[in-house]
């Protein structure tokens, strides 16, 4: 059971390890998402609205990880925040950037709130 627990531990740490990699994952490649979407760096700055609207959305799932089981949901959140990273340099709308942004940020803000519900039980 001790190492069990362990394990879950340094699983968690390592997700926050990533949640602090994606977090700021845009602040260096704002001006080429600027580019790759032919606007403007005012306009774009946008995105980092977005993205922080979606986190505050995702950060309120608290009571989901009560209703389903945690684990399970974790994991959708950081597959689905991951795979965000995969579509964004596709992506030459800034309206499809901006959508995708705000689901990292809203799936982002999922993993935040389970990581540290789900580390006290």
């Amino acid at each position: 059971a001790h190492k069990e627990k362990l394990a879950i531990t340094i699983a968690y740490c390592a997700v926050y390890v990533g949640l602090g990699i994606s977090l700021t994952a845009l602040g260096p490649t704002i001006l080429d998402l600027a580019d790759l979407t032919n606007t403007s760096h005012d306009t774009i700055g946008y995105i980092f609205t977005i993205k922080g609207f979606g986190w505050l959305l995702g950060s309120m799932s608290g009571r989901l990880y009560d209703k389903v089981k945690g684990h399970y949901l974790l994991f959708v959140a950081v597959a689905m925040s991951s795979s965000g990273f995969f579509i964004i340099p596709l992506l030459k709308n800034i309206f499809l950037q901006g959508a995708v942004w705000g689901c990292i940020g809203l799936f982002s803000g999922m993993v935040d709130c389970g990581v540290n519900t789900l580390i006290v039980w």
